[in-house]
């Protein structure tokens, strides 16, 4: 059974049982039932522990609702500020039910609430030994999805665009400088004044000149053109060696592989050296023949001497030959 509330005297001679400020009971439950309130939200959120969407949509609604002061009290600048943070609130609330609608946030701060960083801080080769092998398939790995990313990034439209748009300012600059070579810089006015258009959003440039789009679920292949020849470079192959190459070759095939051309332009380079080499000790077997039928030590040594210059002075001028004449005259 609770007490009476004591009765407020503050007169000289006050009365039995009263005193000079009472307690007013609900007040002190509803100050009690606040306070614990406010501690189990701090011990909640020590443990890891979120407001739901609902109580954080339910908390920002009250405090949009409820201004701390009289807003019609305020001067027309105060109440722009209040309607501002009104403003504020309602974002912040469509921000909470939209991008966070699963409550992925508040999972995430649970599931790691007992996350252990002492480990973090040693030495990765004392936890776990790096296995050589592990090791190489990533880097693998890593390079084959450095490789896609590049292919992204060098098919997509908008970078195309954009590597465009950088040329053709850069050739207008360069036109306004140059007056000479003002008329064969210049670009064309209607690629210039295109500049300024937007590139077809989420758009890559693949094989054959076609376009496709992330959605279409097909995989850009960077394609350029060299020459005769077309290369096409699928970002799951091998750069460079596991490239396409159609067009005519020397072994006559339309389609070759990159290893394919290096392994023949490695069989000329050998099948050059074999052959410089064996003209050379052809040429040296030919000069020491030449010397030895002559009896006089010195008259062997000038028949050498002009053999070799003789023999050079062919070489170059069968080297020089080969040069067209239009490279002289420049």
């Amino acid at each position: 059974m609770s007490l009476p509330t004591a009765p407020r005297d503050i007169s000289d001679k006050p009365t039995s049982g009263a005193v000079t400020d009472p307690v007013n009971k609900q007040q002190k439950d509803a100050d009690v039932a606040r306070k614990l309130r406010l501690y189990g939200v701090i011990e909640a959120f020590r443990e890891g522990r979120l407001p739901d969407n609902q109580q954080i949509d339910e908390t920002l609604r009250y405090v949009k609702d409820n201004a701390p002061m009289d807003v019609g009290a305020l001067s027309p600048d105060g109440q722009r500020l209040v309607q501002d943070v009104r403003d504020i609130v309602d974002t912040a609330r469509a921000i909470v039910a939209d991008k966070n609608a699963d409550e992925l946030f508040q999972n995430f701060v649970w599931h790691t609430r007992a996350a252990d960083f002492a480990r973090a801080k040693q030495d990765p080769s004392s936890l776990s030994p790096v296995d050589a092998e592990k090791a190489r398939a990533d880097g693998q790995l890593a390079v084959q999805h450095l490789r896609t990313l590049l292919t992204l990034v060098l098919t997509n439209a908008e970078t195309r665009k954009l590597l465009a748009d950088f040329a053709h300012i850069g050739r207008d600059l360069f036109a306004t400088g140059a007056v000479k070579a003002a008329e064969l810089t210049r670009p064309d006015p209607e690629r210039l004044q295109r500049v300024d258009d937007p590139a077809p959003p989420n758009q890559f440039h693949t094989e054959g000149g076609r376009t496709t789009t992330a959605d279409a679920g097909e995989t850009p292949v960077l394609e350029a053109k060299v020459g005769d020849h077309t290369v096409k470079q699928h970002p799951h192959n091998e750069f460079g060696t596991g490239a396409e190459i159609h067009g005519p070759g020397p072994d006559d095939k339309q389609v070759r592989t990159g290893a394919d051309a290096v392994g023949h332009a490695q069989g000329l380079k050998e099948q050059g050296l074999n052959t410089g080499l064996e003209r050379a000790q052809d040429e040296g077997r030919q000069v020491k023949s030449d010397a030895d039928l002559r009896e006089d030590p010195d008259e062997k040594k000038e028949v050498a001497k002009n053999g070799l210059r003789d023999r050079f002075n062919g070489f170059r001028d069968g080297v020089m030959g080969r040069v067209p004449q239009e490279h002289f005259d420049r």
